[in-house]
């Protein structure tokens, strides 16, 4: 893996105050062309199934949502670009929006956050494919500038105080980089899913359509492994999506499903289950699940599960 710093100077910031609700937009189809095209070394843009347009409101991903903080990402394929947008507030005070928006080399297929759990968005891992076909997974880690300060001069009682200090006020968080994964062995990557404690990332490919594993702990990644292809199970062929669940009773979950994560397919009623009940990494066989077993088991009743990850884009 290689790895290195980038400050936030090339990047844009846009603080604006926000007073109203969040809307939900509805997100353009894109249609799975050429779907087994091969993968070509001299290929510009990635296929038109891979690529996603908007960025805004309703097309971009929740990581976080409190009270006083929220958290989206979002990105433009052919732009090549990933955008992180937090918003911040005092209690009984407008939210404050702060927009960062960062460049890549390659274009942008996916992007997930790593859901553990924290208030602010500390890693990010990004799929996408160079102009010679290259595919490529990276990890993000960011660093936060201080929300409070030291107040000057010391108080009357000879204390030091904090006093907050609003987000747009604030500089934009700096990042590492880290190549986790990059050549055409594998072909094109459609989606990824980072393991929440950190010990892997899964990458469903487009070609093949086939679900790998690349180990990352210890600072090292190793080669992608197959954990799930077509031979063992014929219907991952209409996969497009990877979620990562916790089940209050069965533990850690992996659904494959069809669609995308930007726009969802009516006539895919199924889901390909891989179960992790002890969270040991080691996957039991898939099952694949229709829509009518799905709520037999009662996964259709959202008090069945625990909030882990935000699944789609909202």
């Amino acid at each position: 893996m290689s790895q290195s710093t980038v400050t936030p100077s090339k990047n844009r910031i846009l603080p604006i105050a926000l007073t109203f609700g969040v809307g939900k937009v509805v997100c353009v189809l894109v249609a799975w062309a050429g779907l087994l095209q091969p993968v070509s070394s001299q290929s510009s843009e990635p296929p038109a199934d891979m690529i996603k347009f908007g960025v805004g409101i309703g097309t971009s991903a929740t990581a976080v949502r409190t009270e006083i903080k929220r958290s989206w990402y979002d990105w433009r394929t052919t732009e090549k670009e990933v955008h992180v947008i937090r918003r911040e507030r005092q209690v009984g005070q407008p939210f404050v929006e702060q927009r960062q928006v960062i460049s890549t080399s390659y274009f942008v297929t996916d992007v997930r956050w790593r859901c553990d759990g924290a208030t602010e968005i500390r890693e990010l891992f990004v799929a996408g494919v160079y102009a010679n076909g290259d595919a490529v997974i990276e990890k993000w880690e960011f660093s936060y500038p201080d929300s409070a300060v030291d107040s000057e001069p010391i108080n009357s009682n000879g204390q030091v105080t904090s006093v907050y200090v609003p987000l747009s006020d604030r500089p934009l968080p700096t990042f590492s980089t880290t190549e986790i994964y990059r050549g055409t062995t594998i072909g094109r990557i459609r989606t990824i899913e980072p393991d929440p404690e950190g010990r892997f990332v899964l990458a469903l490919t487009r070609e093949t359509v086939t679900l790998y594993r690349i180990i990352i702990l210890g600072g090292m990644a190793s080669p992608p492994a197959v954990k799930l292809s077509q031979a063992t199970e014929p219907n991952l062929a209409n996969a497009g999506t990877i979620t990562i669940l916790q089940h209050n009773s069965e533990g850690r979950q992996y659904h494959l499903g069809g669609g995308s994560r930007w726009s969802d397919d009516p006539s895919l009623n199924w889901v390909i289950i891989l179960r992790d009940g002890d969270n040991d990494g080691s996957f039991d066989p898939p099952e694949y699940v229709t829509a009518q077993q799905y709520k037999q088991y009662g996964y259709d009743q959202a008090g069945a599960w625990a909030k882990l990850c935000f699944s789609r884009l909202h």
